[in-house]
């Protein structure tokens, strides 16, 4: 290679064309001055470069591979660009040899070949779920020390078979904090399925969040001591009534019957710290885990289009995965005291009362005053958001004089973000929210269900798409009620 001269490939997102990024590294190497063993090291670290923004990215048909091999001063580099799971590749769960020969688990193994097999090896995740690998081997002259004996070693630990299904007896349990590590390992190794908050994947954070209660998690526990079940309670604050029921993964290198009796684990856990209610988010580009919810006695109640970023799913093909992906939203009241009056607005009271009939729940509702006055006092408004997987979700417990400016803030604030789906709370104990949830529908928001605050305070729900698409088409649903409000969010939204 001159030393002018760089060379861009770019390839779909898909195993077939391995080869010809591993060809042109291999040719770009000898060019560069390398021996022709070093050149089979630079050729292997790509193509595993590639398998990995593969294994990391969304799964689509579209996706593209952008790869440039490029002269160093020192040697040659190799620079990958794709779109994927906005994971930090560091603070994951790393490759260790001796769980692979015990367990088969091959998390972290893809990067730990690259970095065997080059000198110098970076990711980093840019501004839109942008991946960037960067690889680097020097020059026979200034490579750094036991290169050999590291691709020898990286070639042993590709050529291991796997390991089949392994029938097991469990223990079910809660989790403490020695347990972070092996379930960032267990959640990693699932991630091709769902995808999460990111907290999860990192051990450290995991056991931050074990040992300070922000997550009560309860655990599978094979007879080998492997974990192979996890699911957990999350709070968003601390003190709060309601929690949310998430980061539910099965190991499936492990048969073992009862598994799926977990989540009663953490659901009993609640009741004793006298938590008011649980919800829990359920994927809509497909309905297995919206089956598992419904079987744990939780129901339908909301309904949040492109609320998470596409996800990679092994088991359906690419054009059954959409840019981003639905949530419906289901709730298990643990307390069902309800005595409060709600005002509710005419537009919706159907399909309000609806869903808390479905919700087994029996609600008063109070007389809409003609005119409701919004207090003098400022409003107590509080905004999650999470800026990677594309949401904001702005709760109001009080109105007050500074309301519309403040909402207006956060609103154009999330939209200048390019967050896609945005969410508004609005108190149904206050007489206001009738006319203030007309207003915002309005604005283009509409109806998504209800839902409610870490206080426990009943709200309906109102969303906005900020240049994403509905995809009602690719919202799969499983139960009645649940097509019933599909098909009712559908028609608020054409409207």
């Amino acid at each position: 290679m001159k030393k002018n001269i760089s060379v861009s490939i770019r390839i779909p997102a898909d195993p077939a064309y391995i080869p010809i990024a591993s060809f042109a590294a291999y040719e770009c190497a000898v060019k560069r001055g390398f021996t022709q063993i070093d050149a089979e090291r630079i050729s292997l670290a790509l193509e595993e470069a590639v398998n990995n923004a593969i294994e990391f990215s969304y799964g689509a048909s579209r996706d593209k591979l952008e790869i440039n091999i490029f002269r160093t001063a020192q040697g040659l580099g190799t620079k990958l660009q794709s779109l994927g799971i906005p994971l930090e590749q560091e603070r994951l769960p790393q490759y260790k040899p001796e769980r692979m020969d015990e367990f088969d688990d091959t998390s972290g193994l893809s990067f730990f070949l690259m970095k065997k097999l080059m000198d110098r090896v970076s990711i980093s995740i840019k501004n839109g779920d942008e991946r960037e690998l960067l690889m680097t081997k020097y020059l026979p002259g200034i490579k750094m020390e036991n290169c050999a004996q590291n691709n020898e070693e990286a070639k042993s630990e590709k050529g291991r078979p796997k390991l089949k299904r392994i029938n097991t007896t469990h223990i079910l349990r809660l989790a403490t904090p020695n347990d972070a590590e092996a379930i960032s390992r267990l959640v990693l190794r699932a991630h091709g399925e769902v995808m999460f908050c990111e907290h999860i994947y990192y051990p450290d954070r995991v056991k931050e969040m074990l040992e300070s209660g922000e997550m009560v998690s309860g655990v599978a526990e094979a007879e080998c001591g492997e974990l192979i079940g996890h699911c957990a309670l999350v709070a968003d604050t601390p003190g709060t009534k309601v929690e949310e029921f998430t980061y539910g993964v099965m190991d499936g290198r492990f048969r073992s019957r009862g598994v799926t009796e977990l989540a009663g684990v953490v659901i009993n856990e609640a009741s004793k710290r006298g938590i008011y209610a649980i919800y829990s988010m359920a994927v809509t580009n497909h309905v297995h885990s919206q089956r598992i919810l419904l079987a744990e006695g939780f129901k339908e109640c909301s309904l949040f289009l492109a609320a998470s970023p596409a996800s990679h799913c092994w088991n359906n093909s690419n054009d059954n995965i959409p840019a981003r992906i639905g949530n419906l939203v289901f709730l298990k009241e643990l307390k069902t005291d309800k005595s409060e009056k709600l005002y509710i607005p005419a537009r919706h009271e159907m399909m309000v009362r609806r869903i808390y009939e479905h919700l087994g729940s029996n609600i008063t509702q109070a007389e809409t005053p003609k005119s409701a006055q919004i207090t003098t006092q400022h409003s107590q408004i509080y905004t999650k958001a999470d800026l990677k997987e594309g949401w904001t979700s702005i709760i109001v417990l009080e109105y007050g004089i500074d309301f519309f400016p403040h909402i207006k803030h956060q609103f154009h604030n999330a939209c200048a973000h390019g967050i896609p789906s945005i969410q508004i709370m609005l108190p149904l104990n206050n007489p206001a929210t009738p006319a203030i949830s007309e207003k915002f529908e309005n604005m283009d928001f509409f109806f998504a269900g209800i839902g409610l605050s870490d206080d426990g305070n009943e709200n309906i729900v109102l969303q906005y798409l900020n240049n994403a698409e509905p995809d009602f088409e690719k919202v799969h649903i499983h139960s009645d009620f649940a097509r019933e409000l599909k098909d009712y969010v559908q028609k608020q939204f054409e409207l």
